[in-house]
Formats: structure tokens, C-alpha cells, sequence
């Protein structure tokens, strides 16, 4: 149901679904990692997501620095009615 992925810079993204929710009171759950080779490496912060609407939601990725970050795997469930 994702009709569109929108890179805008570094840790920044736009989901776009392909048929709209009926309302933008949807819970989106993302998840992620930055790095799946190293297992030392720090906790990241996030993904969080916002900016939701019917037809899209952001996800940003970060580290703890609070600079974003691009990781290598990043999942998003979603959770409404369309």
C-alpha cells in the first residue's frame, strides 16, 4: 500500500501510501538499525516518525548526537483504517 519513497536529505524520509487512510489519527511504528555488521556500534536515536497525514508520514533517523543519520535497514508498520 506505498505507493512512493522520498529521500529528502540525510535521515529523512516521506512514505507516501497509495490509497489515502480515511483520517490522519493512524499509528505508524518504525524500527530500524544502522549498521547490521557491527555489533559493538552505539544506540541510535529513533526512527521516529511524524508529520502524518492521510496520504504520507516522515520517519527521521539519528544518532545520539542528535544529527541525522541514513541507515542501512529502516521498517515501518502502519495502523488504521483506509
Amino acid at each position: 500500500n506505498v505507493s512512493g519513497l522520498t529521500d529528502h536529505e540525510t535521515g529523512r524520509y516521506t512514505v507516501t501510501i497509495d490509497n489515502d487512510m480515511s483520517n490522519a489519527n493512524y499509528s505508524v511504528v518504525a524500527a530500524g538499525c544502522y549498521d547490521v555488521t557491527d555489533t559493538t556500534s552505539m544506540p541510535m536515536q529513533g526512527p521516529a516518525t511524524n508529520t502524518i497525514a492521510v496520504g504520507s508520514f516522515m520517519i527521521h533517523c539519528g544518532r545520539n548526537t542528535t544529527a541525522f543519520d541514513d541507515w542501512e535497514i529502516v521498517t515501518a508498520a502502519v495502523f488504521g483504517d483506509t
